[in-house]
Parts: C-alpha cells; sequence; structure tokens
C-alpha cells in the first residue's frame, strides 16, 4: 500500500524493474457501511423489517457478536429473521465483504437450490417489496458446502435472467471456520439503447479469486440507468432445512468500489519499460 505520491512513483518503477505486482488502495472507494452484528440496535442502524434478531455473543469473527442463523429441521427460515433490509447510496459498482461460518452439521438444501442469504435490490425496486419478482435481485449465498452468485430479473422486459441465472463460484467451505467472503459487481455499459456484455461480478474467498467474469449484463434498455440500492439478509430454504444446521455471519462492510485493485502487469525482462504516466511530482 502507499501512502503518498513519492512512494507510488517507486513503487511503479520497482514493478517494471523486478516484474512483481504491487496492491494499490482504490482512493475512489468510498464505505456505503458497516455492521457488527454485535447487538440489536440495527433500527437505530437504519436497518428496517426484521431488526431483533438472533445475536451470538460466543461465536464472533470480531467484536462482541455475530449474526447466527439457525435451522430446525423442516423450517425454512431461522424464527427470528424472514428479512433484515438496509438501504445504501445507490451505485453501479458494489463491493460486499463480510465473513461467514458454518457449523459441523451444514449440509445447507440439500437440493439443487437454496438458502437465500444475502439479496441486494436496484433502485426501481421497492425496497419493502417482495424477494422474488423484481427489476434485479442479486444473490449472495451457499449451495451446500459451495456458493452460488445469481441474478434474477422477472419485471425486465425483456428480462435478461428471468427466473435467474446461476453463477457457481469454484470454492468448498471448511465447517467450524470463519470464511471471508467479498464480493465484487460493476453494471454493464449501454451503447445505442442496447446493453453491452460488460459487467462485472466476481467473488473472493480467503483472499483467493474463486469466480472472475467480465461480460454480465445486470441492465437492459428499459433500464439503462439501473443501480444497486438495498442490502437484504432473508435466509431462506423453500423445501424446509433437510436438518438442523446453524451459519453465522459477522464484520459486514459494503462499499462502493474495490477496495484494492491489481497495478498492470509488468511488461516480459528483455522489452525496454513504457514510462509511467499520470503521476505527479510533489516536493
Amino acid at each position: 500500500m502507499f501512502r503518498s505520491n513519492t512512494l507510488c512513483i517507486a513503487g511503479v518503477f520497482f514493478i517494471l524493474i523486478f516484474g512483481v505486482t504491487l496492491i494499490v488502495s482504490n482512493a475512489g472507494a468510498a464505505t456505503l457501511f458497516t455492521e457488527g452484528f454485535d447487538d440489536n440496535s440495527f433500527a437505530s442502524r437504519g436497518w428496517f423489517d426484521d431488526t431483533s434478531v438472533d445475536i451470538d455473543t460466543v461465536t464472533k469473527y470480531s467484536g462482541t457478536g455475530s449474526l447466527r442463523l439457525a435451522w430446525a429441521a423442516g423450517q425454512t427460515n431461522p424464527p427470528l429473521v424472514m428479512a433484515m433490509r438496509k438501504d445504501f447510496t445507490a451505485t453501479d459498482s458494489l463491493y460486499v465483504s463480510m465473513y461467514w461460518r458454518f457449523n459441523s452439521s451444514w449440509v445447507g438444501s440439500g437440493v439443487g437450490y437454496h438458502p437465500h442469504v444475502v439479496m441486494i435490490l436496484s433502485d426501481r425496486d421497492d425496497h419493502w417489496g417482495p424477494l422474488a419478482t423484481n427489476y434485479l435481485q442479486t444473490y449472495i449465498e451457499p449451495h451446500g458446502r459451495g456458493a452460488y452468485l445469481i441474478l434474477q430479473d422477472l419485471l425486465n422486459s425483456p428480462a435478461v435472467c428471468g427466473s435467474g441465472c446461476f453463477y457457481t463460484p469454484s470454492i468448498t467451505f471448511s465447517l467450524n471456520t470463519w470464511h471471508h467472503i467479498e464480493t465484487y459487481f460493476k453494471m454493464n455499459t449501454m451503447t445505442a439503447g442496447n446493453p453491452v456484455a460488460d459487467g462485472i461480478m466476481k467473488m473472493w474467498v480467503d483472499g483467493v479469486s474463486v469466480y472472475s467474469a467480465t461480460n454480465r449484463i445486470y441492465r437492459n434498455g428499459q433500464n439503462p440507468t439501473l443501480k444497486w440500492r438495498t442490502f437484504v439478509i432473508a435466509p431462506w430454504i423453500g423445501d424446509g432445512s433437510p436438518q438442523a444446521q446453524t451459519m453465522w455471519i459477522d464484520s459486514l462492510t459494503v462499499a462502493d468500489a474495490l477496495p484494492t485493485e491489481p497495478s498492470p502487469p509488468a511488461p516480459p525482462p528483455d522489452s525496454p519499460p513504457n514510462p509511467p504516466t499520470g503521476l505527479r511530482v510533489v516536493d
């Protein structure tokens, strides 16, 4: 990480000479909100709908608590949580960081869909509205011991994904341990009223890239300026949980851009380095 223009310049030359990758901070990223799940004062922090949930003060990643989502056998949702929602400043570029943990009996839904856990609604959707039929609903959820990223846009005409496009990151979660889940989404651009397949969808687990796509379509000609606006935690296993099982969520951060970004790759060793551009020397 750099803290001054001087260090930035030094870092660029270090890359050019030694061929290493430097991670630099994205000064343009703004944190939209954070949540530590340390107590039940969610309403005072801008959450609405379900604002008194199951806080676990024993099993937590940091702070004094975590959100516990515990299903009994046959339950569709944990008793205290149907949907907890929070609005943020609408953005067409969204970064979500959180920690997940699964207990030793975790199996997920036991079928090829669910459990739904995290959903993000667009700024065209009613933030109090149903969690299925929307202009754009973006899911981040576990699937067994893996994960799904899902897009659903039933209200779009024509729909891009309709009842759902499913994307499967390459990950197998360990049980009884905390995993750092990071996702990044960026809306596609539009040209002459038509969507361009250049939207971004990425996921990292414990700092390792497990999914990366740069050809997604989130919005179309009907909604050319669509953005994300409402964060929802709504745990749901439609057929009922196959057995008693628990997962935890902690240390949530939502921002409007990636907090870090990779530097450009170094040129081949036998080619002359390109001079750095866009730099300003400050005495």
